[in-house]
């Protein structure tokens, strides 16, 4: 919008003979050189033409004033117009113009409009309905300095708004400076005010004229108890027309306490403090390629830490180094090949929680990266791809190693040898015909499933191989990693032990014909199919070799039925699906390591898809109901009910229920609701004892380990609702409930061959509660929102665990130009398990111009 000032520039040529004076009345002095236009009077030039009631043009002192009704169009440059009483140019001896008058004007950037439409705006009504005004700009004075500056007096300018006519906002002061070839304006004791109040002072302020320019952007501050003040200041470039970088160098003052760490009043023990920069680099080098890296480094002051208890220190040794790395990158070659990169990996896994307050984003377990190259065609796939996960649970560092302040005996140095796919091939073939309804295709993956440094998951001898048998969670983890615990079995020295997971190779094919129909004129669908799964496994370490097939049999069978009520149309969809491994045939090898057995402790989803081979039918029963009007769904409800036969012979075949379910969703008008219950039949009501691993705060500082007993409460896997109400203006509330039991959440979620999958003795239990609620509302230009976390956690060793407030924030935004600025406040407090004072911080946004604050 600033750049009317380089449209002047350019624009307003002094050259008589490129300049066009008409009107009703036009006057020429000769010997003064002096033309005077009344009535109407135009003066048009290459780019621009002026109209006003009088414009007399002076060329023995190079000056063109008019008054009167003055409408001045730009369109050299951008599309500008400016409204005024007066306007008088002075130009130079090299006939550039000098030095602009206005008086009582101002200007407007207009956008979705064509250049005749603009010039043909000669009155200051035409202007204002012609295209969209997107800026409005007011100044008295503008004179040039050297050859691209432009110093302006009283600035006032608006860079967005609902109503140009009676702007709600805008930025004033007395002096700026606009550099046309830097394309940025600098204004010096910038003010912002609303309503003419001013709210917002700067000392200084650099602003781009365009949508990219390098430069400095706005200081971010914030404030919070686990990391006291934070102050960053980004700064960016601009590395030709596909690519920028944003550098944010800035410093933590660290956790505000008093005491020493680790009693009353001490600094919280997440938490860093030090100097940090962060670097962002986004590029898009074609059409067919995007990426961006992000790479973060910080030099910690704080002391080390024991990787398995924050409370366990160091003193006096400094972290020193700590960071993060990011790579998001989608390349399409053409011809079907393309590749994908997401890349995530953090120095250590105490560094998300010592820079995320949020309860639930700090305590993630795992960084995933994943990345693939592959071809896609019509009728195949072929795709090479890694799968990372970087453990962040405990302190380890990304080799896996750690400080340990008390050391058990025994003890490696190590941490969790978590599985990763290094690498996995993938292919799939589905030719489009075969023989009449009868199709074809087969799928397949050849993988290596191993830790990233070693081949062994150093859990120590009693991990079973990995397996995880019907006991709490906690204490199924807890036989992989316990901290504190003996570490004689091996556990965390690198080398593969009887009993731990080792690396392994595994090859698969699934083979498959298929064939779907919709006989009696439509009235139904069916579809049916028969493959044959092959599985070959390695164990790396142990020289061990397993091999498994089974048959594979699937149906399904469904219909549609509807009838109308009025303008409500009431349809019913019931189905039917099945699915049965009716023969398999298993091998094994042994090895001087490990003696044979039928089958391996699964690793991933493709391993436990069948959990052994012998004789197993799988069905669901569902009825889907839903309720439209004019093409709105105002309700749908499906339930659902599981089956299944299983034995060691066809002939010994034996009936078990599998699951119900249900799920309900509705929207009418405001309101919206979802909800999903799943039930285990069999389960009961039962009290399963055993030991968790629970941090509380002593003192309300210092993190410590308990001992709980988890109740389970029986055959309900999963409770989850939402209920949302929104009027579509900024005012609403929502609300939302879930209550899973891990081992019914991953059954329902698992991308497995049977509909169900579950061997209940490959098991685990364990139960998640918690609700989250808030609200929005707005008032005027005020928006209030409020959001709370209540989850579930234990108060007293020894007992049930119960709901309490965990986290709330409450955050107040002021838009008052139809968020062409926004100013919010956010507070975050964690509640529980010690109250903590709010990190708070604040974000000004001004449209095109970027934030101050985060």
């Amino acid at each position: 919008m600033l750049g009317l000032w380089l449209a002047l520039a350019v624009g307003a040529s002094p050259n008589s003979a490129d300049v066009e004076l008409t009107a009703e009345r036009v006057l020429h002095d000769g010997k003064k050189d002096l033309s005077t236009a009344e009535g109407k009077a135009k003066l048009v030039t290459e780019g621009a033409a002026i109209d006003a009631d009088r414009i007399v043009y002076d060329r023995n002192k190079n000056l063109a004033t008019a008054t009167g009704h003055v409408v001045a169009r730009i369109v050299k440059g951008g599309r500008i117009a400016v409204v005024a009483d007066l306007m008088t140019l002075l130009f130079d001896d090299e006939h550039e113009v000098r030095e602009i008058y206005l008086f009582d004007g101002q200007a407007v950037s207009k956008k979705d409009v064509s250049v005749e439409a603009l010039l043909a705006a000669d009155t200051a009504e035409a202007v204002e309905k012609v295209g969209t005004t997107q800026a409005l700009l007011q100044g008295n004075h503008l004179v040039r300095s050297g050859t691209t500056r432009w110093t302006i007096d009283e600035l006032e300018l608006v860079p967005c708004e609902c109503d140009f006519k009676n702007p709600s906002w805008s930025i004033t002061s007395s002096e700026s400076t606009v550099d046309t070839e830097a394309e940025r304006v600098s204004i010096n004791n910038p003010v912002f005010r609303v309503k003419h109040v001013p709210v917002l002072w700067l000392p200084w302020l650099s602003l781009p004229l365009t949508d990219r320019q390098s430069g400095l952007l706005f200081t971010r501050p914030n404030y919070g108890p686990q990391n006291g003040f934070t102050l960053d200041q980004p700064v960016y470039l601009t590395l030709g027309r596909s690519a920028d970088l944003t550098l944010t160098p800035g410093f933590f003052t660290g956790s505000p306490g008093t005491g020493a760490p680790g009693t009353q009043g001490g600094p919280s023990p997440l938490g860093v403090a030090g100097p940090r920069l962060s670097t962002e680099f986004r590029y898009v080098p074609s059409s067919r390629a995007t990426g961006r890296v992000v790479l973060g480094l910080l030099y910690d002051f704080r002391d080390k830490r024991d990787v398995e208890n924050g409370a366990l220190r160091e003193i006096g040794t400094q972290r020193g180094l700590r960071g993060e790395l990011g790579w998001q990158h989608t390349q399409d070659f053409d011809k079907g090949f393309g590749a994908r990169v997401d890349l995530n990996v953090h120095s250590d896994g105490d560094y998300n929680r010592d820079l995320v307050v949020d309860v639930i984003a700090s305590t993630a377990t795992y960084l995933r990266s994943t990345a693939v190259a592959f071809h896609r065609g019509a009728d195949h796939y072929i795709g090479l791809d890694v799968g990372l996960r970087q453990d962040i649970e405990w302190g380890y560092d990304l080799l896996g190693s750690g400080t340990l302040v008390n050391r058990p005996q025994g003890y490696g140095r190590y941490g969790p040898g978590t599985l990763q796919r290094l690498p996995a091939f993938t292919f799939g073939w589905a030719p489009t015909k075969l023989l009449g309804p009868l199709r074809f295709d087969v799928e397949g993956d050849a993988v290596r499933l191993a830790p990233l440094f070693s081949n062994t998951g150093d859990e120590g001898m009693a991990a079973s191989g990995g397996a995880i048998l019907h006991e709490p969670f906690a204490v199924s983890i807890g036989r992989f990693f316990t901290p504190g615990a003996s570490r004689a079995d091996g556990t965390g020295d690198r080398i593969w032990q009887l009993g731990e997971r080792e690396a392994r190779d595994r090859l698969m094919v699934l083979p498959r014909l298929s064939v779907s129909a919709q006989p009696l004129g439509g009235a139904f669908s069916v579809s049916a199919f028969a493959g044959w799964r092959q599985f070959g496994w390695l164990g790396e370490a142990s020289g061990r070799s397993w091999s498994r097939g089974y048959l594979l049999l699937g149906g399904r069978l469904e219909t549609e039925l509807s009838r109308s009520f009025g303008a409500v149309r009431h349809v019913i969809q019931p189905l039917a699906e099945i699915r049965a491994i009716p023969l398999g045939l298993a091998g094994a090898a042994g090895s001087s390591f490990a003696p044979a057995t039928t089958a391996p402790v699964p690793y991933d989803a493709v391993d436990a898809a069948v959990p052994g081979i012998t004789p197993r039918f799988q069905g669901v029963l569902e009825l889907r109901q839903r309720l439209l009007t004019g093409g709105t769904e105002l309700v749908r409800l499906d339930v659902g009910q599981g089956f299944e036969l299983a034995g060691t012979t066809l002939g010994g075949l034996a009936p078990t229920l599998g699951e119900s379910y249900g799920r309900l969703a509705t929207r009418i008008g405001w309101f919206s609701a979802q909800g999903t219950i799943r039930l285990d039949p069999l389960g009961t009501l039962n009290e399963v004892q055993g030991t968790a691993r629970l941090i509380h705060f002593a003192d309300g500082n210092v993190p410590v380990l308990d001992g709980l007993h988890v109740i389970d409460h029986g055959g309900l896997t999963r409770l989850a609702a939402r209920a949302d109400l929104d009027d579509y203006r900024g005012h609403g509330a929502y609300v939302e409930y879930q209550n899973l039991l891990m081992e019914g959440s991953a059954r329902s979620r698992q991308p497995i061959d049977l509909l169900f999958l579950i061997d209940r003795v490959f098991t685990s239990v364990t139960r998640v509660r918690q609700v989250v609620f808030g609200a929005r509302w707005d008032f005027g230009p005020i928006a209030l929102r409020y959001d709370a976390l209540v989850s579930e956690s234990v108060l007293t060793a020894g007992t049930a665990p119960v709901l309490v407030l965990a986290q709330h924030t409450l955050g107040v935004g002021i838009a008052p130009a139809c968020d062409c600025w926004r100013l919010d406040l956010l507070a975050t407090q964690r509640t529980f398990p010690a109250v903590m004072a709010p990190t708070v911080g604040f974000n000004v946004t001004i449209s095109k111009f970027g934030s101050i604050g985060r």
